[in-house]
C-alpha cells in the first residue's frame, strides 16, 4: 500500500504532466501573447532543509518526497521594434508541505489540507509582474480546506484554478471565478476525455442493482464525480448501446438512464412455413415490450419534476422530527378565536385545553376531566381531570347565578 508520499509524488508527476500536454496542444490559441518562454523550477532546498530538521539523511527517501515542482509559461508581445513586454503569465504549481509528509511515518498524523494562509503566501510569492495577468493552477495532493472551496480568495489580476486529486482517481478543478473561460479551466484538467467516460461506467456498473428500481440522473452522477453533465450525458448513451435493457430518456439537459424491455429483433426464421410466416405479419408480437418502454419513459419523464419539488421542501431530518413530534404529542386546543369564549359540547362540558404523552393518555385524560380527579398513567396529576373540575364548578355558579336573578325579578325569596 502507498502512503501519503509516494502519493503526492505520483499525483505532482501526473498534474504537471497532463498541464504540460494540454498547454503544448491549446495554450498558444488560449493565453495572450506572441510567442512564449517556457520555465521550470521546485522547492527542493525545502524538502532537504525539512529532511536535516528531522535528522533523515537518506537520498531514496528524498527521491519519494513531492519536490514541489512549478511549470511557468510567459506570454510576450512586441514592443518597438526590439522591445518586448510581458502579456501573460500561466502558472501550473504543486503545494505539497515536505513536514507533514514525513512526520506521516514517525508519528502516524496524516497531512492537512492546505490552509488560506499557506495558499495566500504560496500564490504571493508565484507574482513577478503585478501589471501582467496571471493565470494560475495550484495542486494540492492534500487538497484544500472547505473555507477556500466555499469562498476561493480573489486576487487583483490574478484567475486562479484549484486542483485536487480524487480516491477513485480523477481530479477536482474548481475555479477561483465563475467568470473565468472555461477553456483556461481546462488546461489545468490532467484528466482524458477517456478517463473521465471510464470513471462515469464503473460507477454505472457500481450502481447497476439501483436499476432494476430506480433510475439514474445525470445531474446528480456529474455533481458527486465532478464531471460536466453533458460529459455524463454521451457516458450515459455509450453505456446504453452495450446493453440492450437499458434506455436513455432526456429530460431538459439531464439524460436518464433507466431499464426497460430489450429490443425485439424481426429476424426471419427459414424453417418457417409460408402459413405461418403470413400468420405473424399480422401478428402483435413484440406490442407489448413497446408499451412497456414507452410506460417507463411517462415514468421518468413525471419522476422529474417531482425531484424538484423535493428539492425546495424541508430537509428529511426536519421533516422527520415533526412527524415524530405530532405522533407523540396530542394537544386538544379550542378552535374559537376572534375573543369568542368558549362554548360547552353536547354533554354540557366545555372545551378542553390540556397536553397529554400519547393517543392512549389522551383518552384516558378526557375521560377523567368528566369524572373524580384521579392520576394520569405516568403518576402525574391530571391537568384534564383539574380543568374539568374547575370548568364544572364555573358552570354551576353560573347556572345559581341565573337561577338567583330569575327568583329576583319574580319576587320569590332565593
Amino acid at each position: 500500500m502507498k502512503n501519503a508520499a509516494q502519493i503526492a509524488k505520483e499525483a505532482e508527476s501526473t498534474y504537471l504532466g497532463g498541464v504540460s500536454a494540454n498547454l503544448k496542444t491549446t495554450g498558444s490559441r488560449i493565453i495572450s501573447g506572441q510567442w512564449f518562454q517556457r520555465e521550470e523550477a521546485d522547492h527542493g532546498e525545502r524538502v532537504r532543509a525539512a529532511m536535516v530538521d528531522r535528522r533523515i539523511y537518506d537520498r531514496e527517501k528524498f527521491n519519494e518526497l513531492p519536490q514541489g515542482r512549478t511549470v511557468t509559461i510567459r506570454g510576450y508581445e512586441r514592443r518597438w521594434i526590439f522591445g518586448k513586454r510581458v502579456k501573460s503569465v500561466t502558472i501550473a504549481t504543486v503545494m505539497a508541505p515536505p513536514g507533514p509528509l514525513l512526520d506521516e511515518e514517525s508519528k502516524g498524523a496524516t497531512p492537512p489540507p492546505i490552509s488560506r494562509a499557506q495558499l495566500m503566501d504560496h500564490i504571493s510569492n508565484l507574482i513577478s509582474d503585478a501589471k501582467a495577468t496571471h493565470l494560475i493552477g495550484v495542486c494540492s495532493p492534500s487538497g484544500f480546506e472547505t473555507e477556500i472551496l466555499d469562498h476561493p480568495p480573489i486576487l487583483p489580476n490574478v484567475k486562479l484554478v484549484l486542483v485536487a486529486p480524487r480516491e477513485d482517481g480523477g481530479w477536482r478543478v474548481t475555479p477561483g471565478d465563475s467568470r473565468i473561460d472555461p477553456r483556461l479551466i481546462k488546461l489545468f484538467d490532467p484528466e482524458e476525455v477517456t478517463q473521465k467516460l471510464s470513471r462515469v461506467k464503473r460507477e454505472i456498473d457500481e450502481r447497476r442493482i439501483d436499476l432494476l428500481t430506480g433510475t439514474l440522473s445525470a445531474g446528480t452522477l456529474a455533481r458527486e464525480l465532478d464531471l460536466p453533465v453533458v460529459l455524463v450525458n454521451n457516458a450515459f448513451e455509450q453505456y446504453a448501446r452495450s446493453d440492450p435493457e437499458l434506455r436513455v430518456s432526456k429530460v431538459g439537459a439531464e439524460a436518464t438512464l433507466y431499464r426497460g424491455a430489450a429490443k425485439v429483433k424481426a429476424e426471419e426464421d427459414r424453417s418457417m412455413s409460408l402459413a405461418d410466416w403470413i400468420r405473424s405479419l399480422f401478428s402483435k408480437d413484440g406490442e407489448e415490450l413497446k408499451k412497456i418502454n414507452v410506460l417507463a419513459e411517462k415514468r421518468i419523464a413525471l419522476h422529474a419534476p417531482r425531484s424538484q419539488v423535493r428539492r425546495h421542501r424541508r430537509p428529511g431530518k426536519e421533516r422527520g422530527q415533526a412527524a415524530r413530534r405530532w405522533q407523540s404529542v396530542h394537544v386538544h386546543r379550542d378552535q374559537a378565536s376572534n375573543g369568542r369564549t368558549d362554548r360547552p359540547d353536547a354533554q354540557g362540558h366545555l372545551p378542553l385545553q390540556h397536553e397529554c404523552v400519547d393517543s392512549q393518555q389522551a383518552n384516558q385524560c378526557h375521560q377523567h376531566a368528566h369524572s373524580q380527579p384521579r392520576t394520569c398513567p405516568d403518576r402525574q396529576p391530571c391537568i384534564a381531570a383539574v380543568h374539568g373540575r374547575i370548568d364544572r364548578s364555573r358552570g354551576e355558579r353560573r347556572g345559581n347565578s341565573r337561577t338567583a336573578r330569575g327568583q329576583r325579578r319574580s319576587g320569590q325569596q332565593p
